[in-house]
C-alpha cells in the first residue's frame, strides 16, 4: 500500500448540529484490541451519550485491501457508520478509528442531516493539523552477530529509522530483534559486517 496514513496521535473536534452535540475522536489503532480498548474508554467518558458511531481501517499483512469496519450504533442503517468509513477511505487511513459521540438535542436531523453530521465530525478531526503522517510499512528482523560489531549493526539499524525490540546475549555474540523501515532494509543488509547472520 501506498500513499496510505496512519494517525499521528489522538484528535478530538467538537460541533454542534440543531442542538445535537457531537465529538469526533481520531486514534491509532493496529488491531481490534486497541480499537476495543480506544471504544472502551470513550463509553466510561460518556456513559450519557445517545449514540457512539464508529469505523476503522486496519492494514493488512499481504498488502491487499485494509481490514475495515464500522458501526451505526442505533442510528437510522447507513447514517453514522458508513459516512466515517468513507473518510476514512477519502484520506487514505489506516491503522486507525475515528468515533462520532452523539448527545441528542431533541431535533431530528433527518437520514441526510445524519449523514452530514457523521461525515463532519469525521473530516473535523482528519483535517486537524498534525492529525495524520504518513504510514511507512515495518518488517520485524532478527540478526545475529558477534560482540565485536554488536554496535556497528545498532548503529546501521539506528540511522535506517529502525528500532531495537529486544537483545539477547549469548556465549557468543548478540541476537538483536528489530523493527525496519521496508524501504531501508536493502541497504541496512548490504552494510551489515561479514559476521552478521539474518535469521
Amino acid at each position: 500500500m501506498t500513499g496510505e496514513s496512519v494517525p499521528a496521535g489522538q484528535i478530538t473536534e467538537e460541533f454542534e448540529e440543531k442542538r445535537s452535540r457531537f465529538i469526533g475522536r481520531l486514534v491509532a489503532a493496529g488491531s481490534e484490541k486497541e480499537f476495543h480498548a480506544a471504544l472502551g474508554l470513550l463509553k466510561q467518558e460518556h456513559p450519557k451519550a445517545r449514540h457512539i458511531a464508529w469505523a476503522f481501517r486496519f492494514s493488512s499483512d499481504n498488502g491487499q485491501l485494509p481490514a475495515e469496519g464500522f458501526s451505526d450504533d442505533g442510528e437510522p442503517s447507513g447514517t453514522a457508520g458508513m459516512p466515517l468509513l468513507k473518510q476514512l477511505r477519502h484520506y487514505r487511513l489506516i491503522n486507525g478509528a475515528v468515533f462520532a459521540v452523539r448527545y441528542f438535542g431533541g431535533i431530528k436531523l433527518g437520514t441526510g442531516g445524519l449523514q452530514r453530521a457523521y461525515g463532519q465530525c469525521a473530516r473535523s478531526v482528519l483535517s486537524s493539523d498534525h492529525a495524520l503522517m504518513p504510514y511507512i510499512p515495518f518488517s520485524d528482523i532478527t540478526i545475529e552477530t558477534s560482540f565485536q560489531a554488536d554496535g556497528v549493526v545498532r548503529s546501521l539499524i539506528d540511522q535506517a529509522g529502525g528500532e531495537i525490540l529486544s537483545a539477547d546475549y549469548t556465549a557468543t555474540g548478540v541476537r538483536l530483534n528489530c523493527a525496519l523501515p521496508d524501504s531501508e532494509w536493502p541497504a541496512v543488509q548490504a552494510a551489515l559486517p561479514d559476521e552478521a547472520i539474518v535469521r
